[in-house]
């Protein structure tokens, strides 16, 4: 089995379920005699392919049109990625359900003990904007800062916390940072352990 694959059949249910999730369904032509429903999260590596590795872009170029092709049903997680899939790959409106990602009972909210815990440990002031992420260029980070530019210049005096890895094609958002003189406003706290 490849990394990344998990497989599982169920033959209990009516007609059987078929069960086979990756990145990349590249095997999905073994499963001809289920329906198959697939979802796509979005087509970054089609739309701007100079922001992936050359892996991911030929990938996507080679098996998600056939991918979607064979599919009886399309899901995807936002109304932008819909239309992207109408645009770029003719993808017939009927034929995509948007269905926004769900929430893992692990995330709820936390007590005010927990969170100032939180912030003390990752010295974070009592008032700021977070986002979540990492600093992957389609994120589009130096337009946040643009925007968080634009804020501190009307008076928002909020720190601005980015939470995800930072990944070596980053330079972008932090000569954007340096250009903005935000160098003293946003704080990056790399990966954040999944508890906190």
């Amino acid at each position: 089995m490849d990394i990344g694959i998990v497989s599982n059949f169920v033959d209990e249910f009516s007609g059987g379920i078929g069960v086979y999730t990756h990145e990349i369904l590249k095997n999905l032509y073994r499963m001809d005699p289920f329906r198959k429903v697939i979802t796509v999260h979005d087509l970054g590596p089609l739309i701007l392919p100079e922001l992936f590795k050359n892996g991911d872009v030929l990938l996507h170029r080679l098996l998600l049109k056939k991918t979607i092709q064979k599919a009886d049903k399309i899901i995807t997680v936002s109304y932008n990625s819909q239309k992207d899939l109408m645009d770029y790959l003719n993808v017939p409106e009927e034929d995509i359900e948007v269905i926004y990602n769900g929430v893992d009972e692990f995330y709820q909210s936390l007590d005010e003990e927990e969170v100032w815990e939180f912030k003390e440990r990752s010295n974070l002031p009592d008032h700021f904007i977070l986002t979540v992420g990492g600093l992957h260029p389609i994120k589009n980070l130096p337009r946040l800062l643009q925007a968080y530019y634009l804020a501190r210049k009307n008076g928002l005096e909020h720190k601005l916390v980015v939470v995800g890895g930072i990944i070596d094609r980053a330079q972008e958002i932090f000569e954007t940072l340096r250009i903005l003189h935000l160098e003293k406003d946003v704080i990056f706290t790399g990966a954040v352990p999944k508890k906190d």
